[in-house]
């Protein structure tokens, strides 16, 4: 259901039943993305939007329904679990293959340049907000790129004091610097998780966790992993926020009392939890979760 945005409202807790069941949309501007090669093919649904987060976090649900595959250059960082199906991967520098299936994961930095394929679904959380999607007069779902505004002020950059033929033919023959950006995780979602010791934060229960992703591997951009929860009661410590994060519930039940509105909140396998920044609120129940945050 859409609704309207009041944007002088500060982000708020946002709960999507059944988000990973969510149903996707066509792409019909696959030129903004780098899809125009396989556009017919691809859909998706943002699930936690540009304008719940300040357009720092968005997180969805993305379909590809054909095994060609397609070129992309990453301009951001993205968290990809696949759901179901192969995604295949080609890291256009350095030539390695991935072919990944249920319960995957990859993390893609700015500068990752790759070519995609393979019938698949995958959830998907990426930082900062690149697009916003936008009603045609048809009904299709088209999107404006705020990478690529028309009639944008941007200031040029100064020129070179001279342009050198040798240095250009000797870059030709030197080896390109062939580092991994892209981090795969196979079978991410029955990682080992360990216990945290901080009982300051958590004195009442015995939380385990692991990230899968480090802040190491994104310049403390984004981190991911899984978290486990013991028991079936609610922590009356208060859980304050100081970041963004997504929670998807893979297994058990995870309860919320929101302390900014009162809502209680249960989540079940495929539901998704968003916290922005100064929430607050307890947290309980016996459950297991894959977590993404910034910073």
């Amino acid at each position: 259901m859409m609704s309207d945005n009041n944007l002088t409202e500060r982000p708020c807790m946002k709960f999507i039943k059944g988000a990973t069941s969510a149903k996707v949309y066509g792409v019909d501007d696959g030129d903004l993305l780098g899809l125009s090669q396989s556009r017919n093919n691809f859909f998706q649904v943002d699930v936690l939007n540009p304008t719940d987060t300040n357009l720092v976090f968005v997180a969805g649900v993305a379909e590809h329904k054909s095994t060609q595959m397609f070129e992309m250059r990453f301009q951001w960082h993205q968290i990809v679990l696949v759901l179901d199906g192969v995604m295949t991967i080609q890291d256009m520098d350095t030539g390695d293959i991935y072919r990944a299936s249920s319960n995957d994961l990859f993390y893609w930095p700015p500068g990752a340049n790759m070519k995609m394929g393979g019938e698949f679904r995958a959830y998907f959380v990426r930082t900062p907000s690149m697009w916003r999607w936008l009603k045609t007069p048809e009904g299709k779902k088209s999107r404006l790129s705020l990478l690529r505004i028309d009639n944008e002020i941007l200031y040029p950059a100064s020129p070179p004091l001279e342009v050198r033929q040798e240095l250009i033919d000797e870059g030709k023959k030197l080896p390109r610097y062939k580092y991994k950006l892209i981090k795969y995780v196979k079978n991410a979602l029955n990682a080992t998780t360990v216990e945290v010791d901080n009982l300051t934060e958590m004195p009442q229960d015995r939380w385990k966790q692991v990230d899968l992703i480090n802040p190491s591997d994104t310049g403390t951009a984004i981190v991911c992993g899984i978290a486990e929860h013991p028991t079936k009661t609610i922590n009356p410590v208060v859980s304050y926020f100081w970041y963004h994060q997504t929670a998807l519930i893979i297994d058990g039940e995870m309860i919320i009392e929101d302390l900014e509105t009162g809502g209680v909140y249960k989540g079940q396998k495929g539901d998704m939890f968003y916290w922005p920044p100064g929430h607050r609120h307890h947290i309980g129940g016996k459950f297991k979760a894959f977590y993404v945050k910034t910073p």
